[in-house]
């Protein structure tokens, strides 16, 4: 029995090379991390995951930024468009006709087979549609007009109307329009949003 313990303990200690220990016992072949290796992995761990953080953050904002001024576009192009809509509607009806200025147009049109008063202005940076009736129009009453917001956000609105003046083959242009004048050629809007983006829109007059 003492022999199978001794020619155990003989195998195990040819296996292991006391020489490798070192005066305190411990093995320099199998050392672990020490502090100052784990604080700096945790260091570049920590500055890694800023970076990613800080790119995500811009990334988000940059999609957030383009999503705003994608739907600030869209709402103006679509205000214009209803815009555009109605003036192709227009009447020559003299009694009310067309009058405008810079930022502000007001025309007779044709809605469910009744004539009405439209007028597009400016008000605290937003495009605003009021509709009058034709009665409370030719009666100059103080009735309370329909109004609708168009487009929000504006920094600038311009109108301007086109007509053709004798002996010249372009178009002239001026910022106000009088009733007496009939109707003009073209009347083209102008708009600028606070975000900075632009548009213009050309409606030819169908009637003159």
């Amino acid at each position: 029995m003492s022999r199978i313990k001794n020619r155990d303990s003989d195998h195990f200690s040819r296996n292991i090379d006391i020489s490798t220990f070192d005066k305190n016992g411990r093995c320099p072949y199998f050392k672990g991390f020490t502090f100052v290796e784990l604080f700096i992995v945790l260091a570049l761990f920590s500055l890694l995951s800023l970076a990613v953080y800080a790119t995500f953050v811009s990334g988000m904002r940059m999609w957030k930024r383009i999503n705003e001024v994608t739907l600030n576009q869209r709402r103006a192009l679509l205000g214009m468009e209803k815009f555009a809509q109605e003036m192709r509607q227009i009447l020559n009806y003299p009694k009310i006709g067309l009058t405008g200025k810079s930022s502000e147009i007001s025309f007779p049109a044709l809605l469910h087979d009744e004539i009405i008063k439209v007028t597009y202005l400016v008000e605290d940076g937003v495009l605003v549609r009021k509709e009058e009736g034709l009665a409370d129009v030719l009666d100059e009453k103080e009735a309370n007009p329909k109004i609708k917001t168009v487009v929000y956000d504006l920094e600038d609105l311009k109108f301007y109307f086109a007509y053709q003046e004798p002996e010249k083959e372009d178009y002239s242009w001026k910022e106000a329009w009088e009733k007496e004048e009939g109707l003009p050629l073209i009347v083209k809007l102008q708009i600028k949003t606070k975000d900075g983006q632009e548009a213009q829109k050309s409606i030819v007059i169908p009637l003159t």
